[in-house]
């Protein structure tokens, strides 16, 4: 979804270029984990490997909005924004 927005806003000279990563996240992992995988080790990478703005955007739904809402709580500073849609189950991590 998030790659058919960013080639439609593209195409329409609306938004800059952008590069869109998406990560199979078929079962649920643990938040901290995974948020330490994606600072630690996914944006370094990329951030190495493209040529790259200072900004990156975490973008998911239900389970990968809750990780996008918990990477926003955690304070890591690695996202400067997030996208979080039907975020599902914060309650176990964050107290509501």
């Amino acid at each position: 979804m998030c790659a058919g927005l960013v080639d439609q806003y593209s195409q329409l000279n609306l938004t800059p270029e952008t590069i869109v990563v998406g990560l199979n996240q078929n079962r649920m992992y643990d938040p901290v984990t995974y948020g330490d995988f994606l600072e630690e080790e996914l944006l370094p990478f990329i951030d190495s490997t493209y040529r790259t703005a200072p900004f990156h955007l975490l973008a998911g739904h239900f389970s990968s909005g809750q990780q996008a809402l918990f990477d926003c709580f955690r304070g890591s500073g690695c996202f400067q924004g997030i996208i979080a849609g039907s975020p599902k189950g914060l309650e176990k991590y964050i107290p509501l």
